[in-house]
This record gives C-alpha cells, structure tokens and sequence, in this order.
C-alpha cells in the first residue's frame, strides 16, 4: 500500500480538488482584503466540513453558526468589519455570492448527513414503531396458530384407522 492510498481514507474528494486548484478567482488580489477574506472563507469552509462529518443528529444544527459561514465571521478573521469587505468595495459582490454557494454547498451536505442518519428504525416515530411491532406480533401470532393447525390434521390424516378408532376420532 502506498502513502497516496493511506492518505486518502482520511481525506474527502472535496478536500483533495479543492487543494489541487491552486488558481485564485479573477476577483481575489492579494494586493488588497479579497484575499484574506477568500482565505477566511476557505478555512471556515473547512471547519464547518469538520463539524457537519462529526455531528449527525437535527438537534445539533440549531444555531446556524456552527455549520454556515457568516458575514461577521469571515470579517473577524480578515481584521475589519463586514460592512467593510461585503458591502463597500468593488469585489464584494462577488465576495458574497463565493461566500453563498460554500454555504449552499454546507447547507446540502448537511442535509445528506441528517437523511443519513434517520433511515431505518431511527428515523420512525415512537407510535409507529409500537403500531408495527403490534402489527407484526399479531401476524406472527396468527402464522403460528395456522402452522400448528396444519401439522395438526396431516397427523390426523397420516394415522391409521385403527389409531384413529381407539382414540375416537371416527365413529
């Protein structure tokens, strides 16, 4: 096994494409913010990544700030405000849709993880799982009750007539 193959059970596809793209978008200059703000938003992408592989359930994606980036977020980590970098300069509207699609992206993969997570029986409601474990004892109960009706009358009709006489089965 070599080191490439090693690495990759621990690396998503997503990671691996976006590390082998090294061209910047025509917007980002690293003579001004756009830079440290693509920067910003990229590692916030990643950790939200992080979040989104290690947590499943609904209930931990109340607060959207643990898995969407966000305007003040990105802005804290480039040192000004956002009023600043998505607002006021000539790149911000591209800044901004750059920021929404990694959301939308964060948004689908969220999702993905939740479905993932209540399929089968967890996903069913209490009531639902009683109605059909009552449903499938019923059934089972009946099957059982006709399976021993039938071994019943084969043995019935397998015995002799003479058995079937001393026991008074015929007359």
């Amino acid at each position: 096994m070599n080191d490439a193959d090693y690495l990759d059970g621990f690396l998503d596809k997503d990671d691996l494409e976006e590390n082998s793209n090294e061209s910047l978008p025509v917007w980002v200059s690293k003579s001004n913010s756009s830079f440290k703000a693509y920067e910003a938003i990229n590692e916030l992408n990643g950790i939200k990544k992080q979040y989104i592989r290690r947590h499943g359930l609904k209930s931990q994606y109340t607060k959207k700030s643990n898995y969407q980036i966000s305007k003040a977020s990105v802005a804290r980590i480039v040192g000004t405000t956002p009023q600043a970098i998505f607002n006021s300069v000539d790149y911000a509207g591209a800044l901004s849709r750059y920021r929404e699609e990694i959301n939308e992206k964060l948004e689908q993969a969220k999702l993905q993880k939740i479905a993932k997570n209540n399929s089968g029986l967890r996903g069913e409601r209490k009531e639902e799982l009683v109605k059909g474990l009552q449903e499938a004892k019923n059934k089972n109960e009946d099957l059982l009750v006709e399976t021993v009706d039938k071994v019943y009358e084969r043995t019935i009709n397998s015995l002799s007539l003479d058995v079937k006489r001393k026991l008074k089965l015929i007359s």
